[in-house]
């Protein structure tokens, strides 16, 4: 409850889900999935059995200024036994399928936006396999692996984004869309410890 807080108050547009989100079991997550405010993504994820609320595999959103975003989810599973790193008991019911083939059936959406982005939970080593096998992505926003890229590069003609963990660091990408494309892709991190501001009554809740 306290982390579904925050994050509320963050103010997330959506959320790729990740293996550890999985350990406290399928009723504790379907009421977090439910509370929240935004979608969460998961595209290499079936739901064969009991109530737990299926994660949505992409959201489309058009911008304000009539730009049209494509945003796709996928988890790591490991090839071995066809699971996230999460105590089979809290899987039982749930299908997982390898997410660099699984995201492959989804390179329509290339046509349907302008922006196309992957948020994934694969760790950094498989984002750049997601990218070298799907060169239809501007961008990957990565977690899983914990990975600080502080200067990213492309790999393929896809960004690869990661900001570490536990919040230390924000990432920003800016992206410069001219004639129908992409044409400029930067990221950078934001070190959180430095600044000085607070939100108080955000703090309070965090620190209890």
């Amino acid at each position: 409850l306290p982390i579904m807080e925050t994050l509320k108050r963050l103010g997330l547009d959506m959320m790729a889900l990740g293996n550890h989100d999985l350990d406290y079991g399928q009723e504790t997550l379907g009421h977090f999935m439910k509370q929240s405010r935004f979608p969460f993504l998961c595209a290499n994820l079936t739901i064969k059995e009991g109530n737990f609320p299926s994660p949505v595999p992409f959201v489309l959103r058009t911008m304000k200024n009539g730009l049209r975003v494509a945003v796709l989810g996928l988890i790591w599973i490991d090839p071995v036994i066809g699971l996230p790193e999460s105590h089979p008991d809290r899987l039982k019911g749930l299908q997982f399928s390898n997410p660099l083939i699984r995201g492959a059936e989804f390179r329509y959406l290339r046509k349907q936006c302008d922006v196309f982005i992957a948020l994934t939970h694969l760790g950094l080593e498989d984002d750049v396999k997601l990218a070298e096998s799907m060169p239809e992505l501007d961008l990957i926003v990565g977690g899983h692996s914990h990975t600080i890229i502080r200067s990213p590069k492309e790999t393929n003609g896809v960004l690869i984004v990661q900001t570490g963990g536990n919040m230390y660091s924000i990432g920003r990408v800016d992206l410069r869309w001219q004639d129908g494309r992409v044409v400029e892709k930067r990221g950078s991190l934001i070190d959180l410890a430095p600044l000085q501001g607070e939100d108080l009554s955000l703090k309070e809740r965090i620190v209890q």
